[in-house]
């Protein structure tokens, strides 16, 4: 595959000799590859039906995902017995079956700047800020993509990130598109309600926006904000994770990936509010449950908005150091503010993991599985919020196994 070749090429570069000695060198990546195939396919194929409403962010994904790899390498170009360093880091990724291979991050980035401790600045091409729903593998706040920014910056017993990331988006279904500004500020590290809280708030505007208003009409949406908080606190054997949200114009209902890049729907202002419960339970060494439970509410001022609704549990018994039995059951749904229904979904899968060890994200894992799922779907979103009429209803079995690995 051309994913090795490029992922060589990149390591030699960073390891060749050149006037800078490459220090540090990291290895790194995730990979989750297997197959899978129904018994009753949706088209008499055997190909596997992947479980999820329409209109609801991702889905989850315990034997319901596709093959995705990620591989990068980094290391240190500069280094001083003070502290200072300049990072040079790079990660590629592909779904594996011999398609494209995209660039997702590539970025330097000087640690402890201007002799700030802990400080560093970086331009390149970053996930600049990763919130993770793990169960619905959904980054429920995240400005990525290509510009500068700072992490770490202490403001006394808090921290400061800041990034200015600059991107495009579509403006309508022929593919035409404009430039987006999205500058992002969040102060994190705030010992706050028994927790660790992180406040932030992220921009979005268009700096030439004539184009824009040419094709979709003189009151369409060129700002946007949005507004949120995290709360990460820990009671007992509970590990829990508070997200609320709220946006405006270009940023409603966005900041969800691989949703859309941002989910930006620029032809038609609107606000959004959002709330996400995740967490996890460690019962004993052995029994844990991990949960995710989410709700939005997006108004449009074309009534193609929408409400969804998650919910979902991975309950997980380790039986000895080889072997783990899993079950996930989630629900899902989105409903039409047009009046084209409500589309829902369900699935529950049943899993045996073989890894060595007892911990939950002990890997590599090998897991076997069979997912019962039932999808009933009225409607379907375009890239560009459009809502349309399709309806797609699909109950039956998928049975496959997967290899995960992270590293």
């Amino acid at each position: 595959m051309n994913y090795k070749l490029l992922t060589v090429s990149v390591v030699a570069l960073l390891t060749s000799t050149s006037t800078f000695a490459i220090n540090n060198i990291d290895y790194f990546g995730y990979a989750r590859v297997g197959a899978a195939s129904s018994i009753d396919s949706q088209n008499g194929d055997g190909k596997p039906h992947y479980f999820g409403a329409n209109g609801a962010p991702s889905k989850y994904r315990l034997g319901n995902e596709e093959n995705w790899i990620q591989m990068g390498v980094s290391g240190d170009l500069y280094s001083d017995e003070t502290g200072r360093r300049t990072e040079l880091y790079t990660l590629f990724a592909t779904d594996g079956n011999y398609g494209s291979i995209i660039l997702q991050q590539m970025y330097g980035e000087i640690h402890n700047v201007f002799d700030l401790e802990g400080t560093s600045l970086w331009g390149g091409r970053r996930f600049s800020q990763y919130h993770y729903d793990e169960l619905l593998n959904l980054d429920y706040w995240d400005n990525a993509g290509d510009g500068i920014g700072i992490r770490n910056l202490s403001i006394g017993n808090v921290k400061l990130d800041a990034a200015w990331i600059i991107g495009e988006v579509k403006i309508d279904n022929n593919y035409e598109t404009a430039i987006v500004h999205k500058p992002d500020f969040r102060i994190h590290s705030i010992d706050a309600l028994g927790g660790d809280l992180t406040l932030g708030i992220t921009f979005a505007f268009m700096p030439d926006d004539a184009k824009h208003k040419k094709l979709n009409g003189i009151n369409a949406s060129n700002l946007g904000v949005l507004i949120g908080a995290e709360l990460k606190n820990n009671f007992g054997i509970i590990s829990n994770r508070v997200v609320i949200q709220v946006a405006d114009g270009l940023l409603a209902g966005g900041m969800l990936i691989p949703n859309g890049d941002y989910d930006v729907h620029p032809v038609h202002d609107g606000r959004s509010a959002r709330i996400l419960n995740i967490g996890n339970l460690t019962f004993t060494d052995q029994l844990t449950m991990t949960y995710s439970f989410g709700f939005e509410k997006i108004d449009k001022d074309d009534n193609a908005g929408k409400d969804w609704m998650n919910i979902g549990v991975r309950p997980s018994y380790a039986w000895n150091r080889w072997t783990t039995s899993l079950i996930e059951i989630g629900y899902q749904e989105a409903k039409s503010h047009a009046g084209y229904g409500t589309n829902t979904s369900t699935k529950i899968t049943f899993a045996q993991a073989f890894q060595i060890g007892t911990e939950t994200w002990t890997r590599p894992s090998i897991r076997v599985f069979a997912t019962k799922g039932k999808t009933d779907n009225y409607w379907f979103e375009t890239d560009m919020g459009e809502i349309n009429y399709r309806n797609d209803e699909y109950d039956g079995w998928n049975f496959g196994i997967v290899m995960e690995a992270f590293w």
